[in-house]
């Protein structure tokens, strides 16, 4: 039961974290925002304006593919920008914001969202699975062939690590398609955590792996011990003299 709770926890907190509807639309219309967006400086305001700029974007891709389709053609881009550009101005009116201060938000992420939907998730999964690798390779090998395992594992770690950067990219990308609410993520892919930190994100996985290989070590280790201690030798009765 507990694989079934997971996912409808994600998909709830996936849904959560979705740009609201009512505010996209494909005419490049701003509705839907208001004034009330905390007091400049604290964390609702910048919350709230990291959503605009991602509206404004939102907006953008999408007057640009209603005009123009999914293809990056030059009159498509120019759209895009226009429509983007002319949201940006919006923003900053109705919020007393200089461009500069949106700039900055250009590609910023919301931390409770991205924790939710993309950091813990793929964390989750990749261990399960560095582990599950880790695992099979120990077996094939007895406990005085551990040298031997062990190279297999160092060389393995930053081959399954760059497998694990593909496989967070993708997820990062479908996550983001949901959280838009659009198929076309267009320019913004440059935008997601592992595109713009993907040596982190490398290592960051070869940590993970090597934690996992070595709890798995020493899992090993332990079994090997416990069943050495419950060797026939051992649990035979004493015969006295």
């Amino acid at each position: 039961m507990r694989a079934p709770r997971l996912t409808a926890t994600l998909l709830l907190l996936v849904v959560a974290g979705c740009l609201p509807s009512g505010r996209l639309n494909d005419g490049c219309h701003w509705v839907g925002d208001t004034t009330s967006a905390g007091a400049p400086g604290t964390r609702a305001h910048r919350v709230h304006l990291i959503e605009d700029v991602r509206i404004a974007q939102a907006l953008g891709v999408r007057h640009g593919d209603s005009i123009h389709g999914h293809v990056n053609t030059p009159d498509g881009r120019e759209a895009r920008e226009r429509c983007t550009i002319a949201s940006m101005q919006e923003i900053m009116r109705r919020h007393g914001v200089t461009g500069a201060e949106l700039s900055s938000l250009t590609g910023a992420r919301i931390l409770w969202v991205d924790l939710a939907t993309l950091y813990l998730p793929v964390i989750t999964i990749f261990g399960w699975g560095a582990a599950a690798l880790a695992q099979r390779v120990l077996i094939r090998f007895a406990e005085e062939e551990n040298a031997i395992a062990i190279g297999i594992l160092t060389i393995a770690a930053p081959v399954v690590a760059a497998f694990g950067v593909a496989f967070i990219q993708m997820w990062a990308w479908n996550i983001e398609s949901i959280l838009v609410r659009d198929g076309h993520i267009s320019y913004r892919v440059f935008q997601l955590p592992v595109t713009r930190h993907g040596w982190i994100v490398w290592f960051s996985g070869m940590a993970v792996f090597s934690l996992a290989a070595a709890r798995e070590f020493r899992r090993r280790g332990c079994l090997t011990r416990g069943h050495r201690s419950l060797s026939p030798l051992s649990i035979a009765p004493r015969v006295r003299a």
